[in-house]
């Protein structure tokens, strides 16, 4: 895997105002950048639903050319397998035209109710610039990884 393996959808054209009222403008944004960018492996979706930030990963296996997809939510109460919630998830979907395996993922939790923006940087700063390789196997071979003091667990 390269250093380069990573794209990104601009998070202003997939919020979800836009994905209530206009998928069809979500859908040309996500085709777009996985059209421009088919060789990478990891697509990083910084989404925000109202006030609440999410951050959503998509890994592409280029071999068996599968998607799965792992959401990182850090409200309270959240780890349950809802996905309904999350709205992005279907036009993701509906763009690559495959089902996508979704996983929930763990994370740092808001001590507050409003550190969610943050929260997802850090979740972006832990899997691009520190542990991507680490993080790579936790989600390929394990369930459970520690580092930096936070454990990221998908929930199975």
């Amino acid at each position: 895997m390269g250093l380069n393996n990573t794209a990104y959808f601009h998070p202003r054209y997939i919020e979800g105002e836009l994905v209530s009222d206009d998928g069809d403008f979500v859908i040309d944004h996500i085709k777009k950048v996985i059209s421009f960018h088919k060789e990478k492996q990891w697509f990083i979706a910084p989404y925000i639903a109202g006030k609440h930030w999410v951050l959503i990963i998509l890994q592409h296996h280029p071999v068996y050319k599968t998607w799965k997809g792992y959401i990182f939510d850090s409200r309270k109460g959240k780890d349950d397998d809802n996905y309904s919630c999350y709205e992005i998830t279907t036009l993701f979907e509906q763009a690559i035209e495959e089902n996508i395996t979704w996983a929930k993922v763990k994370c740092r939790l808001q001590p507050n109710g409003w550190e969610c923006g943050y929260c997802v940087m850090l979740a972006m700063y832990d899997f691009v610039i520190r542990n991507r390789e680490h993080m790579v196997s936790v989600f390929i071979h394990s369930y459970l990884y520690t580092f930096n003091n936070n454990v990221y667990q998908i929930i199975t």
